[in-house]
């Protein structure tokens, strides 16, 4: 009873990352559209300026929001297709549906789930790649920064080192942000209040550190090719079940 009440769980879980992502992306993109046509029908003048420093940080913060929209609601298909599956595994156990286990439907299921997974890991690559700034390095140009804290919860492999917040001023808008690296850099080093520089893309009008976007990078790839890899085996083994 109890498994079946964590299983219960992870898909009620699931189901609320799915429904809360959809819903914030769909009200993001809404927003969005609205920001844009509102800046794309101002003629210039004074008042242009006015309208971009006000809806500028509107603009960036949805572009971080959306980036961890698609990480949650890859998170949330992923709880609730294995919860899905383990809960039928879960109630042919209990003699509540007729025992499928060995048949050529059952092991047909398991390698559709395994197919859906690696859908999902693409999905979620796909919110690495929103998180990287294309870099240009005949247009960027180095703002200062300063480390103010660590990023909250966020675990490290190395001792002594940790995962940083800068906080720096955009050089469009003179509003202060906070920028969390994505690679671990050495406490000591970088103890809170020292400086590190950030980059700023004037094409995208948004920061970025290089050493952070070359971790994310790496990250998409390894997501994209792992799910590339099970969507191939998975079709592939597919493909054999029907053969054989």
């Amino acid at each position: 009873m109890m498994r079946m009440l964590k299983i219960m769980f992870i898909i009620l879980v699931g189901i609320g990352m799915l429904v809360m992502g959809i819903y914030t992306f769909i009200r993001l993109k809404k927003r969005r559209r609205e920001l844009k046509r509102l800046l794309d029908n101002i003629v210039s003048g004074s008042t242009v300026d006015q309208l971009l420093k006000e809806n500028h940080p509107k603009l960036s913060a949805m572009d971080e929001m959306e980036k961890y929209i698609y990480i949650i609601m890859g998170l949330g298909a992923g709880f609730v297709l294995f919860g899905a599956f383990f809960m039928a595994q879960e109630l042919m156990e209990r003699n509540v549906i007729p025992d499928m286990t060995g048949t050529t439907g059952w092991m047909l299921v398991q390698r559709l789930v395994a197919f859906a997974s690696g859908i999902i890991l693409l999905f979620t690559g796909s919110g690495m790649k929103k998180k990287q700034v294309k870099e240009n390095d005949y247009m960027d140009m180095m703002i200062p920064g300063k480390v103010v804290g660590e990023v909250p919860g966020a675990k490290t492999l190395t001792p002594g080192k940790a995962i940083l917040t800068i906080q720096y001023t955009d050089p469009y808008d003179g509003s202060v942000h906070n920028y969390q690296l994505a690679q671990e850099l050495s406490r000591k080093k970088h103890p809170v209040g020292s400086e590190y520089p950030l980059y700023y893309s004037r094409e995208q009008r948004k920061v970025y550190d290089p050493g952070s976007n070359k971790v994310n990078r790496k990250t998409e790839l390894f997501l994209k090719w792992l799910g590339i890899i099970i969507c191939l085996v998975s079709v592939l083994s597919i493909v054999m079940l029907f053969i054989m």
